[in-house]
């Protein structure tokens, strides 16, 4: 299966949840306020649908929100959390699961899709992402 093949199956996908897709400069990530999956363009296709499948898993986060907040101390992403909250710890792993549980749930929809994907390369693009926020917590 094509890189491009993937990514209009979940081109298709978004737009079945009100998102649509834009391929640029803008880092990879889900505008909720805009309906819009931002992917960065600049990496190899193959990323490109591994970025796309991350952040898809954000909006069956968010979806299943309940869920998700029984399990971290903290929703990450509720629009009232203040910049003093931002710095406490409940908040830093709080974000670090939604990270996670994205990553997670991505690869649940790639196997539900029908993407193929190289397991290896999609483990070692998911770890540097994430390193990213435990260096940062």
């Amino acid at each position: 299966m094509s890189f491009e093949n993937s990514i209009q199956k979940l081109e298709m996908w978004a737009s079945k949840k009100g998102f649509k897709l834009s391929f640029g400069a803008t880092p990879d990530q889900v505008s909720f306020e805009n309906k819009i999956i931002y992917v960065y363009n600049k990496q190899k296709k193959e990323n490109q649908v591994y970025s796309l499948l991350h952040e898809c898993g954000h909006i069956l986060v968010s979806q299943n929100i309940e869920d998700f907040e029984k399990s971290y101390p903290m929703y990450a992403h509720a629009s009232d959390v203040t910049k003093r909250q931002e710095k406490t710890n409940k908040y830093k792993v709080s974000l670090i699961g939604e990270e996670f549980e994205a990553w997670k749930r991505g690869l649940s929809l790639a196997k539900r899709l029908g993407i193929e994907i190289n397991k290896e390369n999609y483990d070692k693009i998911m770890s540097k992402c994430l390193m990213t926020y435990i260096k940062w917590a």
